[in-house]
């Protein structure tokens, strides 16, 4: 239940739906379909698509203040035309699995794999996932490749494990494109294919899986595979940057600031590496003392670039460590000025920036 409203909470509602009404419609949706609120359960995976199909698709769907109702029907209804049903016990997972039901084969392949149940054995869950994937379901597919790949249960192929990968990524599954993307972008088992590359990490990146789309920014930067274009790159960096990926949120500060591709924005520079600085990137931190310093994007200030100096370098930044000891001499800061700097130092604790609402974090 708990699941269940934390799912609806997060899904971006109009502001003039009347809010009992909908508190209603979620409540009654829980006790009519409490696998709804089990993650990974096959009506709470066809209730969350739905979800998804109706914010990208029918926006207007969610005016209705009994959408989560209407929804839950809905997703109910495709579950039980598709006659999908997870078992719940090891034994039933383990009977129907071996009456062929493609869901079962699969969560046992998962099971065997992360000792979940049973004592983790790679070779039993290989088997297992080849027969759910002999059946086209995705997520074997995808396992199995990994296995194909690693060498984990099976002996390495290279030729197999790609076949595996393209089936479930023509199937749609986004893992599955992010891992055929990686496999062309790094000349992994096939030879690198830039272009290849980017087809597949864009394929992945729509679907919100954040490493492509930090791979597809890299390729629009680097101009592999695709004709370099700063706007598109920034564009997909914003989304993982948005998703509170310090790091990303750090690299896109730098392109405002240097004008990579992109028109310079100073201003919008600060607020991305002050986001990275405040969740404890020392880098960021460094850059954030400097922009303080020279007064680029934020106001001048000599107190918040020592404090920010001091920050990074007790992180070990290089940089910041060089730097603080004359920051410290030119500034003319006082030494009670450079006593609070020292104390806010001391006080500052990061920070994480929460994800926007209906964000994948993968």
């Amino acid at each position: 239940m708990k699941k269940l409203l934390l799912l609806f909470a997060l899904t971006a509602l109009p502001l003039l739906v009347a809010a009992q009404t909908v508190a209603d419609s979620q409540r009654k949706a829980a006790l009519k379909y409490p696998e709804l609120s089990k993650a990974g359960s096959a009506l709470n995976t066809k209730f969350i698509a739905l979800v998804n199909e109706a914010k990208q698709i029918y926006p207007a769907s969610l005016n209705d203040p009994n959408w989560p109702m209407i929804l839950a029907d809905r997703a109910a209804g495709v579950a039980s035309a598709q006659k999908v049903i997870l078992p719940k016990a090891v034994g039933e997972i383990q009977a129907m699995a071996d009456k062929g039901y493609a869901p079962a084969q699969a969560a046992l392949g998962v099971m065997h794999r992360d000792g979940q149940g049973f004592t983790k054995d790679d070779a039993e869950a290989v088997m297992w996932f080849r027969k759910a994937a002999e059946q086209g379901d995705v997520t074997s597919l995808y396992n199995l490749g990994v296995a194909l790949r690693d060498g984990a249960g099976v002996e390495k192929d290279a030729d197999e494990s790609v076949k595996s990968f393209q089936k479930a990524a023509e199937a749609g599954y986004g893992k599955a494109q992010l891992a055929l993307g990686m496999i062309y972008e790094e000349g992994q088992l096939l030879n690198r294919k830039d272009d290849e590359a980017v087809k597949w990490f864009r394929k992945a990146a729509e679907q919100g899986i954040t490493l492509a789309q930090s791979k597809l920014s890299m390729m629009y930067f680097e101009g592999r595979g695709v004709k370099k274009d700063g706007i598109e790159g920034a564009k997909w960096l914003r989304k993982v940057a948005e998703k509170g990926d310090m790091k990303a949120q750090y690299d896109l500060g730098v392109v405002f600031r240097d004008g990579q591709l992109v028109t310079k924005n100073e201003t919008e520079a600060a607020k991305w590496i002050r986001k990275a600085a405040d969740q404890g990137d020392p880098q960021a931190q460094f850059a954030l003392g400097d922009l303080y310093r020279n007064g680029v994007g934020v106001p001048k200030d000599a107190l918040e670039a020592y404090k920010w100096m001091l920050i990074a370098s007790g992180q070990g930044n290089g940089d910041a460590q060089n730097n603080a000891p004359g920051l410290e001499r030119s500034s003319g800061l006082t030494a009670a000025q450079r006593a609070d700097g020292q104390r806010r130092a001391n006080e500052f604790k990061p920070k994480k920036t929460p994800p926007p609402p209906g964000s994948d974090a993968q």
